[in-house]
């Protein structure tokens, strides 16, 4: 940006919250949307009212969000919510910049981010695409695939909601999401409430 008295070139930075909506939905007739940071760029001059716009562009940083268990931990719960504030300053794993973003501008903002060249990636259109699931709730029916109901394993209907009887007739196999995550919930709450059941242990696999 360029100030309107003297012409002095600076940079600044204006961070999204991800607690704001990314798409905005456009008054009138139709179903029109803009993203959060055209609509910055609009409106900068409103923000940076004593400076001029020169070049402009978005850009995002994705960090390594894996967490170390520490079993022995003392206090789980404490040690978790360190963790995870820790992993808001994980490692740079890829930095999305959109294309168009001025060179120097690129630059600058790998040296600050400590990224190295194979971990930066030039987007075509707009950053993060799969935030386009924000506009799914948009009421738009003639575009969505009808509504499914999971379903909830019989046998364990038949046994009254009673998962280790049902279970000890013979293993059961889930299917997500075409079977209810309800019958998971059910089967721990049932393990916590009963006395005869020592541990509940789980491998949890994280994909995408």
């Amino acid at each position: 940006m360029r100030r309107k008295d003297d012409g002095e070139v600076v940079r600044q930075l204006v961070l999204i919250p991800q607690s704001l909506a990314r798409f905005i939905r456009l008054p009138g007739p139709g179903t029109r949307f803009v993203t959060i940071e055209a609509l910055i760029k609009h409106f900068v001059g409103q923000m940076f009212p004593d400076y001029l716009l020169v070049a402009a562009g978005a850009f995002r940083i994705i960090r390594d969000s894996d967490i170390e268990v520490e079993e022995e931990a003392e206090d789980l719960v404490r040690y978790f919510r360190s963790a995870i504030k820790r992993r808001r300053r994980g490692r740079s794993i890829r930095l999305k910049l959109e294309k168009g973003l001025p060179s120097e501008l690129a630059t600058l903002i790998r040296a600050e981010l400590g990224a190295g060249a194979s971990i930066v990636v030039e987007t075509v259109g707009f950053l993060g695409i799969g935030d386009l699931g924000q506009m799914v709730d948009e009421d738009r029916p003639t575009q969505k695939f009808p509504s499914y109901s999971p379903r909830f394993p019989e046998r364990i209907l038949e046994h009254d909601g009673d998962c280790f009887s049902a279970i000890s007739q013979k293993d059961i196999v889930i299917h997500h999401p075409y079977e209810s995550f309800d019958v998971v919930l059910a089967f721990l709450q049932q393990a916590a409430l009963d006395p005869d059941v020592v541990a509940i242990k789980q491998t949890l696999y994280r994909a995408g």
